[in-house]
């Protein structure tokens, strides 16, 4: 009789034990079961900004004034350069024509882009541009080009050089310069 009700005991504490694994199981089912759902639905509901952004941008592309003017700001015909002693407030902080020119410019990925051949400002003297010596880059021809100085980034990455954001098609709109007549003029 003790046999049996040890038994008994025993079969009661498994059949309690199995039951709690069981349910467990099924518990830890459903939390994974409810992350997927929650992954499911930020997914959707981020899909679902991407492509309000990206219509945002094309009705704003499709609104926007044709004129190229105001797409493409109209570079300045003649640029100064710039000697070391008229740089003071002309140029972000840091920035030293000296130290400027012959700089290396690359592109976002590290590839190079050209060097920096000149500092040089525009008539009303509040804008600066490094006229940079491009390579060849996306296939394009190599031309002197002025970019704007606030848009040259120190590289981190290499210590040296500067970065420019770049892409073919802003590549196209930088009109060439070159050297005449103690200025940088605008070609074309």
């Amino acid at each position: 009789m003790l046999h049996r009700g040890l038994t008994i005991a025993i079969a009661l504490t498994l059949l309690t034990a199995t039951g709690e694994a069981v349910h467990a199981q099924s518990s830890g089912q459903s939390i994974v079961e409810e992350a997927l759902q929650g992954v499911e639905q930020d997914q959707a509901r981020d899909s679902q900004r991407v492509k309000d952004i990206i219509d945002e941008a094309v009705r704003g592309a499709e609104q926007a004034p044709s004129g190229k003017e105001t797409v493409t700001p109209t570079a300045p015909e003649t640029l100064k350069p710039l000697g070391p002693d008229e740089a003071p407030g002309l140029l972000p902080a840091g920035y030293e024509v000296a130290k400027l020119v012959g700089q290396p410019v690359d592109d976002g990925t590290g590839a190079r882009l050209g060097r920096i051949r000149d500092i040089a400002v525009e008539q009303d003297r509040r804008t600066a541009h490094a006229l940079v010596d491009f390579n060849q880059v996306f296939g394009r021809e190599p031309k002197t080009a002025a970019v704007p100085l606030d848009t040259l980034t120190p590289s981190i990455a290499k210590g040296t050089g500067y970065v420019v954001a770049i892409t073919a098609v802003a590549y196209d709109q930088l009109p060439a310069y070159t050297w005449q007549d103690g200025a940088w003029r605008r070609r074309g």
